[in-house]
Formats: C-alpha cells, structure tokens, sequence
C-alpha cells in the first residue's frame, strides 16, 4: 500500500501545477502574439481546407474581417477570390499535403484589397498527432513579388561576379566555417590542377590534398590555412605551399586567407582563400640562390623591368638591363633616384603611392596594378607591374616585376576614339539612325530619326517597336518581324504622318546584328520625299512633258536646281540629262543674273501669279544662242519652264544686236 503524501509534498505539487499552468498560458500568449505578428502569410486549417485560424496580417493585407475567412474553405477566401483557376490549385496542394511527410513547398499568387496581383513562396505542412492522422494544416506564405524583380538583378550581379572569379590568374577559394568548400574558381583549377566539379562540397579535411610544407612535410587537413583561420579567426598572411598536380608537377603558393564574420559574431562563418602561383618566382629566385652568374642571367635577360625595393623604405637597390634599356639610366643613377622620380609624379603616379604598393605588398601578398612610368626624356611609358615579398641575403625585398603595356594602352585609346567618332557621326548623320533591343526598346537614336517622324530624340527612346501603330499600318512592322526571323537585311518604303500633319516618305533600312548582352535591330531612314514628289510629278506630267516639241524644263524654287529637261529640251541645247542636273536656269539664260531672276520668280513664290512669260537669250552647250519667248509657272513644290522656239542668234556680239 503506497504512503500518502504529507501537506507539504502536496503544497509542493500544487505549486508545481500552479506553474505549469502559468507556464501554458503565457506560452499560448506567445504564441499568439508570434502568429498576429508575422509579417507574411499564416493560417491553421482543417484537414479538409476549412480556416481555423489566420494571421493578423492577411486581415491588414486584404482589408477584411476574420470572419471573412474563418470557417470558409482556404480556396474559397477573399484572397483568392478573382482567380477561379487558382482555387482548385490551392485545394489540391492541402490534398497533397495531408499525403507526405513534411511541407509542400510551392510558389502561389494572391491579390491584395487594392487589386494587386502578388507571388509567394508558401508551404502546405500537414500536422499529425500521436496516431498519424493529420489534426491540421499550417499554411505559410511569405511575399516575394519584390525578390523575383530583383533575382534578374542578382543574377546578372552574380554573372559579373563568376565572370571577374574566373577572368583573374589567382586561385580563389571560399569555405565555410565546417570546411566544406564553397566556391573554386579558374585559377584554382589551374594551379591545382583540380576542376571546381571534384573539390566543391569537399573539405579540407576530408580529402587527401597533395600539398606540402616549405620543407616537404606534408600538410594535414587541418594544418590548412583555411582551417586555422576558421579555428582562430585571424588570418593568415603569405603562407607558402606546394601543390602536386594529378600530372605530378609540383607548383609553389602564396597564400592569403581572411575570415568573414557576421555581425556581432566572434566565430567566423567562413573564410575567404586567395592564392598566387609563385612556382617561376621561386625557381627564379632558387636559382639566385645557387649563383650569381645564374641570377645575373635570368634577372638581365628578362624582357620585363625588374626593380628590387627595400621593402621598408621603397629604396631602388638594384634594377635589371631592361630597365636601364627601357628608361635610359644607368643602375647607378636609378638607385639614386627614387619612383616618382620614373613616374608621371601626379597621383595616383607618385613616390607616396609606390611606397605605399610596396608596403602593400610586404603586407598583404603580390600586388598587381597600372603604373605611368617617366623615361629619362620624359616620355611616358604604361607598365603593368607585379609585386612579390622575397627575402635576400637576409632581408626583406620587393620585387617589382614591369610588362610594357603601351601597345595595348594606344589600342584601348584608339578604340575609344573609333567609339566616339561613330557615335559622332551617328548623330551627325542627315540618315535617321535609331537602335532596338530584342524587346522591342529604342535604346539609340540621333537627332535626325526623330525629326523625321516629328518627334523628340526623348519621345523615340521611349518608344517600343511593337507599339508603333504607324509601323504596323505602313508594313514595316512585319519587314522588321521577318529581319529578326530570317537574320537578313530588309529595305521597306512607308509614308508617316508627323506630328505637324505634314507626310513624310521614307526609305527603310532593317539591319539585325548581335552585340554582348543580345539580338538588337538597326533601323536607318532616308527621307524621300522630295525624291518622290518629283518623281509623281514626272510621272503625272510625264508623257506630255516628255513628247513635247517645246522645251520644258523642271527646277526647284529654292536652289534653282534644274530636275528634269524633256527630249526637246535636251535635243536642242545639245545637254545629256546628267549635265543638264547639274546646272541651273541661270546657267542657260545669261541675261539673267541670281538676283534678277530671283525678282523674277517672286511674284510666282508670294503666289500673286500664276505664271510669267518673258522674253531672254537662250545658250545652248556650243555656245550658240536663240531668242526665247518662256512662260515660268509653280507646279506643286516645283517650277516649270515652257519656252517655245523664236528665232537663233549667232554667238557674235554684233549679231546679237542687230537681230
């Protein structure tokens, strides 16, 4: 028979109940105020989809009450209300649900009390109880309308990130802080000889790396840089490794490693690997060791310039005979001069900032960068200099490493020339000129396109080719759809109505190309219209114009420009129609002066007559001359000039004047 508890053991689990209760209800406050405080989606429903409970923030979301969804299947919600196809989706994710272990992750839309069309990232999770039967279903949502926009921008960024990883000679390496290995780009495929596909998600401890210690001890997984960093949190500094290669060859590196910590964290969550190959540096510099002679050989012979700087002071201590080719020095006087002395000497090319590269260098592991070297006649010289730590005869030294990149400085100057002289001749040009992406968006244009169209440059950049009424109606629309298609060039003819009402035709141009970032359209205008005109009128006019005895002659009003001579015309002066375009009636009618003709016409420009008849000397090719009697009238934009023969002059003065 069990003992009864005394009064104070019972006191005690009074209290201990009295806790427990207390307990459970603050938990329950808790969780409340958790639930109708999450910023995103939350509802419990039963296992047939009905709404048991829903967050705060759906109520704030829709503008609605909780009864407008308490009680209600989920699908049949306000949230879903205007998407009828989306109900039955929703219904069969809880189906789908109650059907597996842990949540169903999906990627749902929903529609604000405003009318706004959102995305999210739900999950459907099934709650079962201690008999495996499903008491209900969590349904969590979080908004990502905004991460989908910017997914495109973090995909680009991280291309640009991947492109510069994979563009540098260095190894790069990112690990975790458990070791595994994150990120392993080009350079470290070539040094170690490794793809990223065999190391990525491996640690270092959980591979047998082929490396070795300066001496030729092996490395231990956990000896690794990387590893000690992310034991210690400090990093480590110019390490050097040897590193077999599955071809068996073995290549030295200067290693850097620097923890990343998050914020407020004493432990780094990962470390950050930069590597160099340093396997020539290393021969070349045993081979000093070995010999003079030998170090001699290889340090004159170099094609690059070479410096060694004492690594505190920046002080030239010695300099190969490139260098002395290259500058026109000696060594005695480069060790008496100092950087800046061989430089531009503005910034960022002076004595301070070489100093501070070299200290970089001793500092921090090889340096790579830009330098506007001075030879001794002040001609400026670009160089691209790598800078190495090495240790001689005992003390620190910098060796500094120059390639002569003047050739590639002229070609990338040369190119930026080239570059802006067409774009200076692009928006020079009396072509209208304008550029499409493969989205239909203008994202060039030179003044002279939109003044055909009456438009702003700014109102054509905002224009989208496949919303251009004018194109669709004219046809240009589907000659550039068949451009795209077909990648051919295609040439079109349209007339556009500006905005001044005034009717402009145009030959077209339709040019596909391809650049980096995609398919783009040149479009190029010519404004015909001029062309056109004259030559409807010659067509409309041409058959009397072109039999006519007389001679009949077609000018512009403005220039004087003769456009059209009939066979009559050009029969008696003895002018094919090539040279006749190139003169004027000016050149036909020597009585007349620029001035005197210019009266002549103004009563046909001011419109105050409809045509004038006069009499004048009329010269042929040869010379010889005939009395005219011509009549000058307006014809659309253009003038005619009808003369009927009179009689001939010879070409003598006195003949001229007793006729």
């Amino acid at each position: 028979m069990s003992k009864k508890p005394t009064y104070e053991e019972l006191e005690e689990e009074i209290q201990e109940l009295r806790k427990s209760l207390s307990e459970s209800k603050r938990n329950e406050v808790r969780f409340k105020a958790v639930f109708n405080q999450q910023f995103h989606f939350i509802a419990i429903i039963t296992p047939e989809g009905r709404v048991l409970e829903v967050s705060d923030n759906v109520l704030r979301t829709q503008g609605c009450i909780r009864e407008d969804y308490v009680g209600k299947f989920l699908w049949e919600s306000p949230t879903w209300r205007n998407f009828p196809e989306w109900k039955e989706r929703i219904r069969k994710h809880i189906v789908k649900a109650k059907s597996i272990d842990g949540p169903l992750l999906t990627e749902d839309i929903y529609q604000t009390s405003d009318g706004t069309t959102r995305h999210v990232d739900a999950s459907y999770t099934a709650m079962r109880g201690e008999d495996k039967e499903v008491d209900y279903v969590l349904v969590q949502a979080r908004d990502i309308t905004e991460r989908k926009h910017a997914e495109e921008a973090l995909k680009a960024s991280e291309a640009r990130y991947r492109t510069i990883l994979d563009t540098i000679n260095d190894g790069i390496i990112l690990q975790s802080a458990s070791g595994e290995i994150l990120t392993w780009n080009k350079g470290a495929e070539k040094i170690f000889g490794i793809p990223a596909k065999e190391v990525i998600g491996q640690t270092s401890e959980g591979r047998d790396w082929p490396t070795i210690h300066e001496d030729g001890n092996k490395y231990e997984g956990i000896d690794h840089p990387s590893m000690r960093t992310l034991q210690s949190g400090k990093p480590c500094k110019n390490e050097i490794m040897g590193v077999y290669q599955p071809s068996g060859d073995l290549r030295w590196i200067s290693i850097n490693t620097n923890p990343l910590f998050t914020e407020n964290s004493e432990k780094p969550y990962a470390v950050a690997i930069s590597f160099s190959d340093i396997t020539e540096l290393r021969q070349a510099m045993g081979a000093l060791q070995e010999s003079e002679k030998n170090y001699r050989d290889i340090f004159h012979n170099s094609s690059d310039t070479i410096f060694i700087h004492d690594a505190e002071t920046g002080a030239i201590m010695d300099v190969n005979k490139t260098t002395c080719d290259v500058l026109g020095y000696s060594v005695d006087e480069l060790k008496s001069l100092s950087v800046g002395n061989l430089s531009a000497n503005v910034p960022p090319f002076t004595n301070v900032e070489a100093v501070q590269w070299i200290h970089r260098s001793l500092e921090e592991g090889p340096q790579r960068f830009e330098w506007l070297a001075k030879d001794r006649n002040d001609k400026l010289i670009w160089f691209e200099n790598s800078l190495l730590h090495a240790e001689i005869a005992g003390k620190d030294r910098i060796l500094v490493f120059g390639r002569n990149i003047d050739d590639r400085k002229r070609a990338e100057k040369a190119a930026l020339a080239a570059s802006q002289l067409s774009d200076s001749i692009v928006h020079s040009s009396p072509i209208g000129i304008s550029i499409y992406n493969s989205d239909g968006n203008c994202e060039a244009a030179n003044d002279a396109a939109a003044e055909m169209v009456g438009a702003t440059k700014a109102q054509v950049l905002q224009q989208n080719y496949n919303q251009i009424d004018s194109w669709k109606k004219s046809g240009l629309y589907d000659v550039v759809m068949r451009s795209i298609q077909e990648k051919t060039k295609k040439r079109h003819e349209m007339d556009v109505e500006t905005t001044f009402g005034k009717i402009t035709s145009l030959d077209v141009h339709v040019v596909p190309f391809t650049i980096e970032d995609g398919p783009h359209l040149l479009i190029m205008f010519d404004d015909i219209t001029d062309r056109k005109l004259a030559q409807d009128e010659i067509a409309r006019f041409g058959r009397i114009f072109e039999d006519s005895l007389n001679e009949i002659y077609l000018f512009k009003p403005d220039t004087l420009r003769l456009l059209h001579a009939n066979k009559g015309a050009r029969h008696n002066l003895g002018y094919t129609m090539e040279e006749l375009q190139e003169l004027t009636p000016l050149d036909l009618k020597p009585e007349f002066t620029a001035e005197s003709f210019s009266e002549l016409l103004a009563p046909l420009r001011k419109g105050e007559k409809e045509k004038i008849v006069f009499e004048t000397v009329h010269k042929r090719k040869d010379q010889s001359r005939m009395m005219w009697k011509s009549t000058c009238s307006f014809l659309n934009m253009f003038m005619i000039l009808y003369s009927p023969r009179l009689f001939w002059i010879s070409p003598s003065e006195n003949a001229l004047k007793k006729n």
